[in-house]
C-alpha cells in the first residue's frame, strides 16, 4: 500500500492489520479458555463444586442491577501476554516456535480425524436435511461461513515475506494457496467426522469435539489427545 497508494493509506492499512490480529487474537484466545474449562469440567468428579476456579474464566468487574455488563477473562488474558512475551523474544525464537506448534497442530488434527473416522456412524448421522431451518436455514451457513473466517486470519502475513523469497513471482501465490488449501482440507476433515460420529443436532455449542470423542464408547480412550488438541489448534 505503502508504494502503491502513498504513506497515509499504507500508515492505515499497517493499523487496519493490526487492530484485526487484535481482534483475532482476544477471540482466539476466549475461545481456548472456554474450551478449558469444558476440558475441567469433564474430567470433575460427578458433584464437585467447580465454582472455586470458574472466576478465571470470567471475573465480574462491573454488576449493573444484577447483570454482568463487564467481566474480565483472565486465563484468556494471560494466554495473549504470554504469547506476546515468547513473541518478544525475537523473530528466530518466534519462528522455531510457530514452527513446532504447526507441527503438533497437524499432528493432532491427523490423529482426531483417523480415530474420528473409525467411529464414524454415516448411515445413521449424515441424514437430510443438510440445511435445517433449526439452525436458520441459508442464512445460518451464512453465520457460520462468517465465524470461520476467522480460521483464516493471518494467511496474509504470507504475501510479506516476498523480499525473502527466491521467486517472489512464484514462490508468494503458491505458498499463500498450499497454506489456505491445507487448513480447508483439515477444516473439512474434522468436521466431516464430528458429523459423522455424533448426529449434528446432539453436538454442544462448547468444546463438541472434546465432547463427541466422549460420547462415543469407542473412540472415548482419545480423548485426552483430542483434548489437547483441541486447546492447541
Amino acid at each position: 500500500f505503502y508504494g502503491m497508494l502513498g504513506e497515509v493509506w499504507g500508515w492505515a492499512a499497517g493499523w487496519n492489520l493490526t487492530l484485526e490480529y487484535a481482534f483475532a487474537a482476544a477471540a482466539i484466545a476466549t475461545s481456548w479458555s472456554t474450551n478449558l474449562r469444558s476440558n475441567l469440567e469433564l474430567v470433575a468428579p460427578a458433584g464437585s463444586d467447580n465454582s472455586r476456579w470458574t472466576w478465571l474464566f470470567g471475573w465480574t468487574l462491573l454488576n449493573v442491577g444484577g447483570v454482568s455488563v463487564f467481566r474480565l477473562n483472565v486465563v484468556a488474558g494471560g494466554i495473549v501476554a504470554l504469547l506476546g512475551l515468547l513473541v518478544s523474544r525475537g523473530v528466530k525464537f518466534g519462528a522455531a516456535m510457530t514452527n513446532g506448534i504447526t507441527i503438533l497442530n497437524v499432528a493432532l488434527i491427523l490423529f482426531i480425524v483417523a480415530v474420528g473416522a473409525a467411529n464414524m456412524n454415516i448411515a445413521e448421522n449424515w441424514t437430510g436435511p443438510f440445511v435445517p431451518e433449526e439452525t436458520g436455514g441459508w442464512a445460518g451457513v451464512w453465520r457460520g461461513a462468517a465465524q470461520m473466517f476467522f480460521a483464516f486470519i493471518g494467511y496474509d502475513t504470507v504475501s510479506t515475506l516476498s523480499g525473502d523469497a527466491v521467486n517472489p513471482s512464484r514462490d508468494v501465490p503458491l505458498a499463500v494457496f498450499l497454506t489456505v488449501g491445507t487448513a480447508t482440507a483439515l477444516y473439512m476433515a474434522v468436521g466431516a467426522v464430528l458429523t459423522g460420529m455424533v448426529k449434528w443436532s446432539s453436538l454442544e455449542k462448547e468444546n463438541s469435539l472434546v465432547r463427541a470423542f466422549h460420547a462415543v464408547k469407542g473412540a472415548r480412550w482419545a480423548c485426552p489427545v483430542v483434548s489437547v488438541g483441541s486447546l492447541t489448534t
